[in-house]
């Protein structure tokens, strides 16, 4: 069994996108379930692949990687959320950690909510994610020092247990109801009640263009009337359902739930801010180092590849040859994985291509492994004020601010 069956049963199964995980990551994935489970022979494997198996390979390939009151900005526009909702009596304000990997998501709506005041019984939090054993190790609520790179979790919420660990105090604890569901299924919580808020940050990005739109409506349908959702900075909710409009300030990456959907302008054709003003130019700058794939589903990222590659399809594009330029690309991305420099050399020659939506798709996957790549936020941000989003566009504008501002401060 080749790593391509094994991407076809995690597209099927869970919605993912082989090509943002990367060959050599299911690679990785198949070897370890394979000495685990004794075999030799890959295509004896397939045979194993269901059942508590197949949840196996999906926690293999699923690597959690979040921490306590990350954005702190939607943190506090939920406490804000909570407040009002609580001034004009309308019941407990719910709360719905998707995707939560090891549970600091949740648990930071829980401390907020107690910090914003709210007794035990005015709000519930729910947190739900595709890895069985990532929802284990959050029922156990252990963490380090890499789960508080946003700030300490107060000392009243804690046990301390030397080495710098702490396990959340049974109050805490008590308040996140953890499963696991699998948001690429359309039934995902069916005859759940609504939420006012949702987290679903840094991974519809991984998904296919399918199970993305499964997902958005899936949110839409678990949000109340007004509910605001929380997403991650490299998605764009409003794109897959404009019923989500952005909301409140940039840094907290919200939408909020429109009962009617919200006009917006179609995207036109942008011709490319970084056209070179010679026709030798490159189109793109060099690949860089990756960052750690800050999302739930993240995933180690690949040695970083020769640029050659690179320069062939710089010459194909500056040729005119964009369709061949798109193919050099995607081999690239099949033989080497997820790269930044790769997608977002595509994402500019899906837009000279007029093909506006696939273009921001690999913009949005260059912030994903780099977020403060200046180029495909300049492009993001002319998008998102073509689409009238006004909000997006300005937090990304505020994004390229920082981005020129750490790259002189280097």
């Amino acid at each position: 069994m080749t790593a391509s069956a094994i991407a076809d049963v995690l597209r099927k199964e869970i919605g993912l996108d082989p090509e943002v995980l990367g060959i050599r990551t299911l690679e990785v994935a198949l070897a370890t379930r394979m000495d685990a489970l004794g075999l030799k022979d890959a295509s004896l494997y397939l045979g194993r692949l269901h059942g508590a198996e197949r949840q196996a390979l999906i926690d293999e390939v699923i690597v959690p990687e979040t921490w306590f009151f990350r954005e702190p900005t939607a943190f506090g526009l939920l406490g804000e959320r909570a407040r009002a909702k609580r001034a004009r009596e309308e019941g407990p304000f719910r709360v719905l950690s998707a995707a939560c990997a090891s549970g600091e998501e949740p648990y930071s709506a829980a401390i907020t909510l107690l910090q914003a005041g709210l007794a035990a019984g005015e709000f519930t939090v729910d947190a739900v994610d595709v890895s069985a054993a990532a929802v284990a190790r959050a029922r156990e609520a252990v963490y380090g020092p890499r789960s508080e790179r946003a700030g300490p979790v107060p000392p009243q919420y804690r046990d301390d247990l030397g080495g710098g660990r702490f396990r959340l105090t049974r109050k805490v604890r008590d308040l996140v109801t953890l499963s696991a569901e699998n948001l690429a299924d359309p039934a995902l919580l069916a005859g759940a009640s609504p939420y006012d808020a949702v987290f679903c940050r840094n991974v519809l990005i991984y998904l296919t263009t399918a199970a993305r739109r499964r997902c958005a409506a899936s949110l839409a349908r678990l949000l109340a009337p007004g509910g605001i959702l929380f997403a991650g900075n490299a998605e764009a909710l409003s794109r897959l359902d404009d019923r989500f409009l952005s909301y409140g300030p940039g840094e907290a990456f919200a939408f909020v739930l429109q009962t009617v959907p919200a006009r917006r302008a179609p995207l036109a054709f942008l011709p490319s801010p970084l056209a070179a003003a010679t026709a030798t130019a490159p189109v793109v700058s060099p690949p860089r180092p990756h960052a750690p794939l800050p999302v739930s589903t993240a995933v180690t990222p690949p040695v970083e590849p020769p640029v050659s590659w690179l320069r062939e399809a710089t010459v194909l594009a500056d040729q005119g040859r964009l369709d061949e330029a798109l193919v050099r690309c995607d081999e690239h991305l099949r033989a080497a994985g997820p790269e930044a420099g790769a997608f977002y050399l595509r994402g500019v020659l899906f837009q000279a291509l007029h093909d506006l939506e696939r273009a921001e798709d690999d913009f949005l996957r260059t912030l994903v492994l780099d977020e403060w790549h200046e180029e495909a936020l300049v492009h993001l941000a002319l998008l998102s004020e073509r689409r009238d989003d006004a909000v997006r566009a300005a937090g990304f504008r505020r994004r390229i601010a920082e981005a020129r501002s750490r790259s002189a401060a280097r």
